[in-house]
């Protein structure tokens, strides 16, 4: 009688100690699935805010250009005379602004008579 008593206890004792690795196992999957699940959430918001400063940066750069380009063809137009010479002007100011980011160096019209010696110069401080 106690023998067999004693492989009763035994075997539920196996039997409990089975279910509670089984749901150890589980709460372990869950707690994985969890944090997975987290980490993918917090991935899709990191996306979506780098995505959104992206867009910002994108429109703010837009704005900018959009500003300077109205700045410089109000600069150039708001001349007195209203003959082809001031048309003209607005055309170079335009390209100079558009082709370049930085704000490009003041050309004159028309370029002076200067010696050789000084374009070489020149052309060394330009390299």
């Amino acid at each position: 009688m106690e023998g067999s008593s004693t492989r009763c206890e035994t075997a539920f004792l196996v039997e409990r100690a089975m279910q509670n690795q089984h749901q150890q196992y589980q709460q372990q999957q869950q707690q994985q699935q969890q944090q997975q699940q987290q980490q993918q959430q917090r991935q899709r918001e990191q996306k979506q805010q780098q995505q959104q400063q992206q867009q910002q940066q994108q429109q703010q750069q837009q704005r900018r250009r959009q500003r300077r380009r109205r700045s410089s063809s109000s600069s150039s137009s708001s001349g007195s005379g209203s003959g082809s010479g001031s048309s003209s002007s607005t055309t170079t100011t335009t390209t100079t602004t558009t082709t370049s980011c930085h704000a490009p160096a003041p050309v004159p019209a028309v370029a002076p008579a200067t010696a050789p010696s000084d374009i070489i110069e020149r052309d060394k401080e330009g390299q």
